[in-house]
């Protein structure tokens, strides 16, 4: 097997290994100002892929990371809350994320139908979610 064939089966292998599961739908943190934060239970491990894009705040008053054809509404990783002005998400690991900012992000897509699809509040209500790490 060369190295290309190895690295593309081994990204494969880690984006499709972790999901959130059934039971570990994600708490909400309110800013107050109404901003909404989805917080998985779940923390530091799962998918890897890049998310990138403007995190902002949507429908429903909660984060979205923005795309170029549509915006992803945003689970973040446990112990994930706002800094003290609330202008920011603070996840373990990374430098404070500003809300209006350009986010790159580990993470990937959530099903939106199957088994471990979590519950979202009606007021996020999305089509696409990305679950981040």
């Amino acid at each position: 097997m060369n190295l290309r064939m190895a690295t593309t089966f081994g990204a494969v292998l880690t984006l499709t290994s972790c999901s959130l599961l059934p039971g570990q739908d994600p708490h909400v943190v309110e800013a107050s100002d109404g901003t909404l934060l989805l917080v998985s239970s779940l923390s530091g491990e799962g998918m890897e892929a890049l998310i990138s894009g403007t995190l902002e705040k949507g429908e429903g008053d909660c984060l979205y990371i923005g795309g170029e054809d549509y915006d992803s509404l945003v689970i973040w990783s446990a112990r994930t809350t706002f800094n003290d002005d609330e202008t920011a998400v603070l996840m373990p690991g990374y430098d404070p994320l500003s809300i209006g900012s350009w986010v790159e992000i580990g993470g990937g897509h959530t099903s939106v139908d199957g088994p471990s699809y979590p519950t979202i509040p009606s007021e996020c209500d999305s089509e696409y979610v990305v679950s981040v790490n």
